[in-house]
């Protein structure tokens, strides 16, 4: 099913960071998992979830997950050693984290989760703005939602692990001002869980004739968002062609990357020999990411130029 989740297919395609916490993710909760039978794996899982935290602040949902599942399922194991030490080798390997901020800050009030929280508008209406965009299955799993919630209703307490790593893992994505489907990087996989079991329990209790083409539907819907998501060309034809079910922003990373593109590509053809490229939306952060983008032309230089207004 990730073959057909265009969410994973661009972030794998990507590389970044998103891609790395997932491995974490999952590799802190197999640990967890097979720590029932080996108590010593739980120093595994302290040692993936800490790893996690580091890679990205949502890792951070990991520890209230796995304690409210041992809470709720397996409480003989609050009483080993191996399951609180799991926590404070999670919390030693985060801790690097502070400890830069306040030696390159200063104190712990500067950072992005801050600055988060202390932006422009209420707390609230962003939650449930960001609420209503992430339980829209047109930004994720689409039609695959159907066999997801007869996954989830049928086998959700026997799972119940995945069942609260579901809402667990998207606490953070509900604070950010900016909501996008990447922030599933884990999510979307948890949510496939359920939607194969799903098919697997519908296949044997509805009719062929119902199933078969459902599926073949639904993966081609899946499909289709492959190219959708993953190439800014691709993005673009479909915004021209003016869908009137499919929403206008859809807050993806791509939905800008086709216009940048044909930017650069209008530079090359206007710019006299040795140009030099400025702007007051050019960073210095940026200037990397120009110089390595292969279709702005080599003899091209990309500069800053500060003044009194802008950058």
């Amino acid at each position: 099913l990730l073959l057909f989740s265009f969410p994973t297919v661009w972030l794998l395609s990507l590389g970044n960071a998103d891609t790395f916490f997932g491995v974490l993710f999952f590799a802190a909760l197999l640990s967890y998992l097979k720590a029932q039978a080996h108590p010593h794996l739980y120093l595994l899982a302290g040692f993936f979830i800490g790893l996690a935290n580091l890679s990205r602040l949502p890792g951070l949902t990991l520890m209230p997950i796995i304690g409210l599942h041992a809470l709720l399922v397996r409480r003989k194991d609050l009483r080993n050693g191996y399951f609180w030490l799991q926590f404070l080798i999670a919390i030693g390997l985060f801790s690097v984290w502070p400890i830069r901020n306040v030696l390159i800050f200063g104190s712990l009030r500067d950072g992005h989760i801050i600055n988060e929280l202390n932006r422009e508008g209420h707390l609230l209406g962003y939650i449930w703005h960001n609420i209503l965009y992430y339980l829209n299955p047109v930004h994720s799993i689409m039609l695959l939602a159907i066999p997801t919630v007869w996954g989830l209703v049928a086998y959700g307490r026997r799972h119940l692990l995945v069942s609260i790593a579901i809402p667990g893992s998207m606490i953070f994505a509900l604070l950010y001002h900016a909501v996008t489907v990447r922030f599933m990087a884990v999510t979307i996989p948890l949510l496939f869980f359920f939607t194969a079991l799903g098919i697997e329990d519908a296949w044997k209790k509805w009719p062929r004739w119902l199933m078969v083409p459902f599926l073949t539907l639904a993966l081609s819907v899946q499909t289709g968002f492959v190219c959708f998501y993953s190439l800014p060309q691709c993005h673009a034809m479909i915004d021209r062609l003016d869908i009137p079910l499919l929403p206008k922003d859809f807050g993806w990373t791509q939905e800008g990357f086709e216009s940048f593109q044909e930017a650069v590509d209008w530079i090359g053809k206007i710019a006299p020999p040795n140009a030099e490229l400025s702007g007051a939306f050019i960073g210095e952060p940026d200037l990397p990411v120009w110089k390595d983008f292969h279709r702005l032309r080599s003899d091209i230089t990309a500069r800053v130029r500060f003044s009194c207004e802008h950058p």
